[in-house]
């Protein structure tokens, strides 16, 4: 699949905001009532800058994701790692309350949010830390992983580095050579599946 994806919300931005909606690993579905699916990354951006204000946009997770609900108390049998900038799911562990979600999850997913509370930019050991003190039932929310993510999960070699696609931040330099802020406080990139 294509898109663009969210990246972060820049501290004391508008987008900050709406923190409680808005998470990293989203998708741009929609720019001012415009579809912003299968459309290139410049022409999200054309459409962010030109869109009427307020800007409305909307966001979604992105197929694949699932919530699963663990009832019972005890261990969940899932093994997680951590990467530069999430938590992924290596493993589920035979005979646990994690291998009755097999199929749905799946290694290489990415943990967004335990019960009510996103993950993102929280420490690892703090998430593990959640994830132990948790009453059940206890909702967990994941969404699909990156192909790298994925890899690694299933134990298998890194390919080589991919070049970087989108801004590192949230600015683009474009082959003119012009450098283009967005028009939004949120950074985004285009997604990989």
């Amino acid at each position: 699949g294509s898109g663009i994806k969210l990246l972060a919300l820049q501290r004391g931005g508008q987008g900050e905001r709406h923190a409680d909606a808005l998470q990293p690993g989203m998708l741009l579905v929609e720019v001012g009532g415009v579809t912003a699916t299968r459309k290139g990354y410049d022409a999200v951006l054309a459409l962010l800058q030109t869109a009427a204000r307020p800007l409305n946009l909307k966001f979604a997770w992105p197929p694949g994701s699932a919530t699963v609900r663990f009832e019972e108390p005890g261990a969940l049998g899932l093994v997680l790692s951590e990467t530069e900038d999430c938590i992924v799911l290596d493993e589920l562990v035979p005979g646990t309350a994690a291998q009755r979600h097999e199929g749905v999850l799946r290694p290489g997913m990415v943990l967004r949010r335990v019960g009510d509370l996103p993950v993102a930019g929280r420490a690892y050991d703090d998430v593990l830390d959640l994830l132990l003190a948790s009453d059940r039932p206890l909702e967990l929310f994941f969404s699909p992983g990156s192909p790298a993510a994925k890899r690694k999960a299933l134990g298998e070699p890194e390919l080589e580095p991919e070049p970087e696609v989108g801004p590192p931040e949230a600015t683009r330099v474009r082959p003119d050579g012009l450098m283009h802020r967005l028009a939004t406080d949120i950074t985004m990139q285009r997604a990989e599946t």
